[in-house]
């Protein structure tokens, strides 16, 4: 979303195949499948942004294969809102560009912590379900924060195959400053053979990160085989309310 803000946006992205995007020569750091954006450089914020991804094909991007973020990398602008349903998608291969980034699938309140924000406030919902995120450089789905402050994002990761992915199936971080991920349903999702953890709470792990929270998770009814570190773990900056249940963790090295 560009302009002077106070946007409201529906869009609907489904059936496509998207194959092998590189980076623009002008933005080197745009390399991804498909992105939604609640604001842009010179936008003043308060967009609103009602999005639905759906039954794509995305593949061989050089950084993210899908990506859902409040803000554009270093910018100010605040207090937007997206609503994105995430359903039905084959994410798979990602993050091949030299020095990329490769979540399949990755859901921030800011942007990257790799470029100084001052982004605040941006709320993100999100369904994601019934999705394969498969072979990917990075997570097969990444929720967070990220940089910036007082973003909350919450929404439900469900029925999801992530598999073999280079590092954590799944990866909830808070980061950034007085950031809550929270209220977030994991539920009922295959979770094999990735190259790092299972499933990885983590508040945050750099500067960027004061009184970052994850609060409030709910994982029920999970598969965790065979990943290379834990099955499910939780590390530093991890709130209240956390529970698992009903979860199969076995061969996880």
């Amino acid at each position: 979303s560009t302009g002077n803000g106070e946007n409201s946006i529906d869009v609907t992205i489904s059936s496509n195949g998207i194959h092998n995007n590189g980076r623009l020569k002008q933005n080197p750091l745009a390399g991804d499948g498909i992105v939604v954006v609640g604001g842009g450089f010179a936008n003043t914020g308060d967009n609103v942004i009602q999005a639905l991804i759906s039954d794509n094909i995305i593949q061989g991007s050089d950084d993210e294969g899908l990506r859902v973020v409040g803000v554009g990398t270093g910018s100010s602008s605040s207090n937007n809102i997206i609503d994105a349903t995430i359903t039905g998608n084959r994410i798979q291969n990602n993050g091949v560009g030299v020095g990329g980034s490769g979540n399949g699938i990755t859901v921030t309140g800011g942007p990257t912590v790799t470029v100084p924000a001052t982004t605040s406030g941006n709320i993100i919902t999100f369904l994601v379900d019934e999705n394969v995120s498969t072979n990917n450089r990075d997570n097969g789905i990444g929720v967070q924060g990220s940089n910036g402050s007082n973003h909350v994002v919450s929404g439900t990761i469900s029925n999801n195959t992530f598999n073999s992915n280079d590092l954590s199936g799944i990866l909830l971080r808070g980061q950034g400053s007085s950031t809550t991920v929270r209220d977030i349903d994991i539920q009922f999702n295959t979770v094999t053979n990735n190259g790092q953890g299972g499933l990885v709470l983590f508040g945050g792990d750099s500067a960027n990160t004061v009184n970052a929270t994850i609060s409030n998770v709910l994982v029920d009814g999970n598969t965790f085989v065979g990943n290379n570190l834990e099955g499910v773990s939780a590390i530093r900056g991890t709130g209240a309310g956390n529970v698992i249940s009903f979860a199969s963790i076995t061969n996880n090295f």
